[in-house]
């Protein structure tokens, strides 16, 4: 029996198991440094696809997104008081995750620094 033919559909291919990753694992750019079509793809992650071309048409990037609060999110066209939520919850999740993160960077630059001062040293004598 041959192979069933994959869906090509893009949604389907690239978006079938974005809710089984961590909130935004699909880029490893910090969320700040985020275009505005990375956001699209994290609302579509978020199943809130209806609001994307509001965010697209004000450019609402990563920076954006991380401030952004109800009355702004109300002015993006986000009326439902539960999307409004779910989204600043995300957000929150977000920042937290990308707090994280920097850390996780800053600790291993110091690292780095550490082993290439003591390999410097090692090499003078």
């Amino acid at each position: 029996q041959p192979p069933q033919p994959r869906s090509f559909s893009p949604d389907q291919e690239r978006f079938s198991n974005v809710a089984d990753r961590k909130s935004h694992n699909w880029t490893n750019t910090p969320v700040e440094m985020w275009s505005k079509e990375q956001v699209g793809n994290w609302l579509l992650g978020l199943s809130m696809e209806m609001y994307i071309p509001r965010f697209l048409d004000s450019s609402v990037h990563g920076e954006v997104l991380l401030n952004l609060d109800s009355t702004q999110l109300k002015q993006l066209g986000v009326l439902h008081k539960n999307d409004r939520d779910k989204i600043k919850e995300k957000i929150k999740e977000l920042k937290k995750q990308n707090d994280k993160e920097k850390r996780e960077i800053e600790k291993d630059r110091k690292k780095k620094e550490k082993v290439a001062k003591a390999g410097s040293k090692v090499s003078k004598r």
